[in-house]
């Protein structure tokens, strides 16, 4: 039989907690996994919409501005990050009350809701 060459350095990277190998990654302080479905993909869904609807530029410009415009809204308090749109639940109805108000100012924002007419067909602020 044949004799391998990695001659026990596979792991060696790798820190033993247990019976378990924690690869180098993981290791990183602060560093966790994340799931692409819940996390990831919601996300990108909202962001193709805008993508489709706006074009590249006008929708990259609305992303940054509605992301920065959540942050100015939380300015001084602790949240999770909000480039995820499961952060945004976690916010209280208050706390969503004011980032709506301070969206609807926005010039964009008319236009970004009167693609969504279809499926919100009842909402008072379409129609």
């Amino acid at each position: 039989m044949k004799k391998s060459n990695h001659q026990g350095k596979v792991l060696k990277d790798h820190k033993k907690v247990g019976k378990k190998f924690i690869p180098p990654l993981m290791q990183i302080d602060k560093m966790r996994e994340t799931s692409f479905v819940n996390d990831r993909l919601p996300c990108l869904i909202w962001m193709s919409s805008l993508y489709l609807r706006l074009g590249d530029r006008n929708a990259t410009k609305v992303i940054v501005d509605f992301i920065d415009t959540a942050y100015n809204c939380f300015e001084g308090e602790k949240i999770a990050p909000l480039q995820y749109m499961g952060s945004y639940t976690t916010l209280s109805d208050s706390k969503k009350n004011e980032l709506y108000e301070t969206l609807r100012t926005k010039p964009y924002f008319n236009d970004v809701l009167s693609n969504l007419e279809h499926q919100y067909l009842t909402s008072p602020e379409i129609g």
